[in-house]
């Protein structure tokens, strides 16, 4: 995948976050989805334009754990 299929793959994510936070307000799960998408985005930046795939296999362990900590995190603290 080249940046700019990446850049619009973000786009797109960025896109039905939005259209899932106006379209269903009411739902209970809608921060924890919201938050999966942005962490997913936070990824894939990191990998792709940061180059950190190119990077030591401890920063690459503690950038995925630090995500998947944080989503875990955000999803067990949502009411």
């Amino acid at each position: 995948m080249n940046h700019l299929a990446t850049y619009l793959f973000l786009l797109a994510l960025t896109a039905v976050s939005v259209f899932v936070a106006e379209r269903f307000p009411q739902l209970d799960l809608l921060p924890p989805a919201v938050m999966a998408l942005a962490t997913i985005k936070f990824l894939l930046v990191a990998f792709r334009f940061m180059e950190m795939r190119r990077g030591h296999l401890i920063w690459k362990a503690c950038l995925v754990g630090f995500a998947t900590l944080f989503l875990a995190f955000l999803v067990v603290a949502s009411p």
